[in-house]
């Protein structure tokens, strides 16, 4: 199959590249804890969404968004934020 940039940078916008040919990034840990972070964002119960959180940091300890979420959910001060 002949495809040119300008075709390739279309099907890669639309997430066509995806569809074709699979997911082509690599799963790494910190990817992995971002998608349990999509997840919980999606959770209206808090308690499930701080457990969530809490599996992410457990899978990467570098997913901000974990950080925020528990802040977000369970801080009552920002020192006690900041401590997480």
């Amino acid at each position: 199959m002949d495809i040119d940039l300008t075709t390739l940078s279309t099907l890669s916008s639309e997430g066509m590249l995806t569809d074709m040919f699979g997911d082509i990034e690599e799963k790494t840990p910190l990817k992995e804890a971002q998608d349990i972070i999509y997840d919980a964002w999606e959770v209206s119960d808090p308690k499930r969404r701080v457990a969530l959180a809490r599996k992410a940091v457990e899978i990467s300890p570098d997913c901000a968004d974990a950080y925020v979420l528990l802040a977000e959910e369970t801080a009552s001060s920002l020192t006690e934020a900041l401590n997480l």
